[in-house]
């Protein structure tokens, strides 16, 4: 399983409960978010835009960790 837009996501907009899920892809590689990461991910800005059903990346986290 893997963090997805439910929604169109723009750059800077919060992360929340309504417009990101968990879903299940056949063709996913190291770089997605675990739904592990979920809670923290809800409230933090994303940092690019993602379309609908677009895997969340990995370095949503890692960025944020960096300036933390």
């Amino acid at each position: 399983r893997v963090l997805v837009a439910n929604c169109k996501i723009n750059k800077g907009e919060k992360f929340s409960e309504a417009n990101i899920s968990a879903k299940r892809v056949s063709n996913s590689n190291n770089n997605h978010l675990s739904p592990f990461y979920f809670n923290k991910l809800v409230g933090r800005n994303s940092l690019r835009g993602y379309e609908k059903n677009q895997i969340i990346m990995l370095r949503e986290l890692k960025k944020w960790s960096m300036l933390c």
